[in-house]
């Protein structure tokens, strides 16, 4: 049998000793706690949610989807439509009242952290969206800007962005009235009941979908702060 390098076979013994210290260290998970409910919809639940240290407003799809038929009938009289409702016209409204529970928000975030190792959450999925508000509260607070440019400079929309960011899109109101995704040249982004889509052009983009963009910036989480408050949040 070969002699096993010694520096190799220091490490083995060290790593079966103390295992835990030779792993990769598991995401801290954000979770958030209830605070209480605003609204009740017949297919949505509008509540107040404490996230790390910021309340911010969350609607959830409430599930089985249940479709009220009465209001289905005059929807369709007031386009002039007597027919009576069938099982197909019924499946494509479930379908897309599913599809637009989760908005831009809530979709760029769960992305975000999808690809994070040092963070997880279970908020942002494909049944809740989040406000507008919401959504600048968590940018503000427990996120950076690494970079932000004009949407007027042809040479900036050009540019290779760097991996793994958040992109607000950014209007002269300085509301941030859409999010995106991008990692590895792709941007991911969801717009109200539309599905998913993604694209790689970012000038592309804009003069198709968001022409009153005036400014791009880039986000990536505060990673001391978060830890922070949740090391605080555990004491």
């Amino acid at each position: 049998m070969p002699a096993l390098n010694k520096p190799l076979t220091i490490l083995l013994i060290i790593c079966t000793s103390f295992g835990a210290y030779c792993q990769k260290a598991a995401p801290i998970l954000i979770a958030p706690v209830i605070i209480d409910t605003v609204e009740v919809k017949q297919t949505s639940t509008v509540t107040r949610m404490l996230w790390l240290n910021d309340t911010i407003t969350i609607g959830t799809l409430v599930e089985p989807i249940e479709i009220d038929t009465a209001e289905l009938l005059k929807m369709k009289k007031a386009f002039k439509d007597d027919s009576p409702i069938n099982d197909k016209e019924i499946a494509e409204l479930k379908a897309n009242i599913k599809t637009g529970a989760q908005n831009c928000y809530s979709y760029a975030l769960e992305k975000y952290f999808a690809h994070h190792s040092s963070f997880n959450q279970t908020l942002f999925s494909q049944t809740t969206g989040i406000d507008r508000p919401s959504a600048e509260a968590i940018l503000s607070k427990y996120f950076s800007s690494i970079d932000s440019f004009s949407t007027d400079s042809k040479q900036d929309l050009k540019k290779q962005l760097p991996n793994n960011v958040l992109v607000g899109f950014v209007n002269k109101e300085n509301w941030t009235t859409h999010l995106v995704y991008y990692n590895e040249g792709v941007f991911y982004s969801k717009n109200g009941v539309f599905k998913p889509i993604e694209f790689k052009s970012l000038k592309k983009f804009l003069k198709e979908s968001y022409i009153y963009t005036q400014q791009i910036v880039l986000y990536r989480i505060d990673e001391d702060k978060v830890k922070d408050y949740i090391q605080k949040d555990n004491f």
